[in-house]
């Protein structure tokens, strides 16, 4: 079992916490440590990547199983707006500003769907 002893000398514990000292026994990375402190390591296969509909309703992006703010992302010929809040951006107008080169950064329309409304 791997645990993480942060600066404050301690291990931590419930928590997900980016691990960038490893001692070369992991990958540097965002690791989940149960309340022992015990780090649960999850097969890369069973990790979210991408844009996820999660079972809660909400369209977030993930990166290595972490939810990311990502700005304009496309799927499926659809697109999307992962906004700060790490959540698509539904039945609203919204400002636009970080398009990673999808569309012209201004101001579009979602629907309930999450989708952009492309007229």
């Amino acid at each position: 079992d791997y645990y993480y002893i942060n600066s404050a000398k301690k291990a931590v514990k419930n928590t997900t916490y980016v691990v960038s000292k490893t001692n070369d026994l992991v990958a540097a990375g965002t690791y989940s440590f149960d309340a022992d402190g015990k780090m649960i390591i999850v097969d890369p296969a069973d990790m979210k990547n991408g844009l996820v509909f999660d079972a809660d309703g909400e369209i977030r992006f993930y990166v290595d199983d972490v939810a990311t703010y990502a700005g304009l992302v496309e799927y499926e010929g659809d697109f999307y707006y992962i906004n700060s809040a790490k959540k698509a951006v539904k039945n609203t107008t919204y400002v636009v500003s970080k398009t990673n080169g999808l569309a012209a950064a201004g101001t579009y329309s979602f629907g309930a769907d999450g989708k952009m409304i492309v007229d």
